[in-house]
């Protein structure tokens, strides 16, 4: 048998899609053992090299194969598309993630229209299964119709919030839509205990946001305030004798003293008496350090994924409404919704959750295990399909 992983990678420096590709990939093997299903080659349709991907098969104790599909070959015209197309026509199916959140054009249309065309070439041969994810928002109607052309065909589609669900029938007119939560509400970890008698808080910043000026924000994202100066404040007003902040990356680069670890050195350096966490290897690395949180605050969502998933209240400082979407499915309204606010409102509401710390705690639990519950559902169907 032959799966193609398509829109997810397995050894990112963004930790976020590495997060995606890993708990997809748990998912397909704990049903190929169960099912005794053997000689299962997964395709990965990325920029990975096969090397990386040997790596990654070892450190995760893979029972299959991974095998590199270069995705950047349809950059190359013509000659690229068919060796894509006759990877796709192997496959038995092609799962697509779209990095959870990129079957939009809020990251610009070049973006979406190159993540499409291998969806597009599973769908002439009846083999896309949308996996969990995002669906929208839409800026352009020529975008949208397109997208409407992808998900009416495709053999499955799955979403992970009822926003998401909302748009995917409106578009398709389909009753069969499941919904889902993100599977990397499943990725493995170990717990950490971090010494030390302080409330730990974790903080994530996003470099895009904080490096952008507030015109750039508001007219990509929507943003209203300022979210340098609302970083900046909740570092000053929460680094002190009763609390301790430490800044956690979830993205990185070659160069550790560019991108967001370069960022994240700076602002340590700025606010001393803050934590830098370390340059984790892998998003379980993190999601173990994570673990060892009493509060995280984060503009990445796989970062606050990584922290809700191990038990860690978490208040997500959201940019699109993939936030609002995912937590608010669940049930679980603790953010704070830069495209609706003002900084002295968002330092109130961490205040709240603070003093309401015990009640989070609770509602986690419960969102928790709705969100594991919906993507037990997606488990099963993906049993009854390859089995």
């Amino acid at each position: 048998m032959k799966i193609g992983l398509l829109g997810m990678a397995l050894n990112s420096n963004n930790y976020g899609v590495t997060a995606l590709g890993i708990s997809q990939l748990n998912v397909l093997e704990k049903i190929m053992k169960k099912n005794k299903i053997t000689n299962v080659e997964y395709y990965v349709f990325s920029s990975e090299e096969q090397n990386e991907l040997d790596k990654c098969a070892k450190a995760l104790a893979l029972n299959n194969k991974l095998i590199s599909k270069n995705l950047m070959t349809i950059k190359a015209g013509f000659t690229g598309i068919k060796s894509i197309k006759k990877a796709i026509k192997e496959c038995d199916y092609v799962i697509d993630l779209t990095y959870g959140d990129s079957f939009s054009d809020i990251y610009g249309k070049k973006i979406f229209y190159l993540y499409s065309v291998p969806k597009k070439i599973s769908n002439k041969y009846n083999k896309l299964i949308i996996g969990p994810q995002t669906i929208g928002p839409y800026k352009s109607n020529i975008v949208s119709k397109y997208a409407k052309q992808i998900l009416k065909k495709a053999k499955i589609i799955c979403v992970r919030d009822e926003k998401s669900l909302d748009i995917a029938k409106k578009l398709t007119k389909r009753n069969d839509i499941i919904l889902t939560s993100d599977l990397a509400m499943e990725l493995p970890y170990t717990k950490t205990e971090l010494q030390g008698d302080k409330f730990k808080i974790g903080i994530n910043i996003s470099e895009l946001l904080w490096n952008s000026s507030n015109e750039e924000n508001k007219e990509k994202y929507g943003i209203v305030l300022d979210y340098k100066k609302l970083i900046e404040n909740i570092l000053n007003k929460f680094t002190n004798d009763k609390y301790e902040i430490h800044i956690i990356t979830h993205v990185f680069s070659r160069d550790d003293s560019k991108g967001e670890y370069g960022l994240a050195k700076k602002i340590h350096s700025e606010f001393p008496n803050t934590i830098l966490a370390p340059k984790f290897n892998n998003p379980i690395e993190a999601k173990n350090y994570m673990s060892g949180l009493d509060l995280f605050l984060g503009s990445r969502m796989h970062a606050t994924i990584g922290a809700f998933s191990s038990g860690v209240p978490i208040i997500p400082i959201s940019y699109s409404r993939k936030f609002e979407g995912l937590y608010g499915s669940i049930k679980y309204n603790y953010g704070i919704n830069l495209r609706d606010t003002t900084i002295e409102k968002g330092l109130e509401h961490i205040d709240y959750c603070i003093n309401n710390y015990e009640k989070m705690k609770d509602d986690l639990k419960k969102s928790f295990e709705e969100a594991l519950n919906r993507n037990k559902t997606y488990y099963e169907l993906l049993e009854r399909i390859i089995k």
